[in-house]
């Protein structure tokens, strides 16, 4: 019997290259999603460092100078807050985009893996029918020459 040739292998050799430039880009959208993350949590750190250096300002000595800076940076803060907030939404929607391609990409790359397999399979069974009926044809041979000797 001839070899196993899955007719479809170089489509499933496709779709195994786009899964994996898809977990490549999904790696990376994951990367950028927490970098933006550590930049707003280092911020709002940031913003409860300086209301807190406020909150003492205004407990304290009230130097309206110092009060005046620490509002304007908190104030400041709260800007690049809001702005990062967006960024790390954004890369958070990028992410899910990214997954939801991956997901899709590996099913596809699963179907052509289980469809190959059922081929394998199917080659296995005929390759088994073939063998059994050569073996059964070198039986009958023996027989027949067993009850041509034996008629002699």
């Amino acid at each position: 019997m001839k070899k196993f040739e899955f007719r479809l292998e170089p489509v499933r050799r496709f779709r195994a290259g786009v899964e994996k430039e898809r977990k490549r880009e999904f790696a990376e959208a994951q990367a950028a999603y927490e970098r933006e993350l550590a930049l707003l949590l280092g911020l709002k750190g940031e913003e409860s460092r300086v209301a807190k250096e406020l909150r003492w300002e205004l407990n304290g000595r009230c130097d309206a100078r110092r009060i005046t800076a620490a509002w304007s940076r908190l104030e400041l803060l709260r800007k690049r807050i809001q702005a990062q907030e967006a960024r790390t939404q954004e890369a958070q929607r990028d992410l899910e985009e990214k997954r939801s391609a991956l997901v899709e990409a590996s099913k596809e790359r699963k179907v052509m893996d289980r469809l190959r397999e059922l081929r394998w399979e199917d080659y296995l069974y005929e390759s088994g029918r073939e063998e059994q009926g050569f073996l059964d044809e070198v039986a009958n041979g023996r027989f027949v020459l067993r009850s041509l000797g034996a008629e002699e």
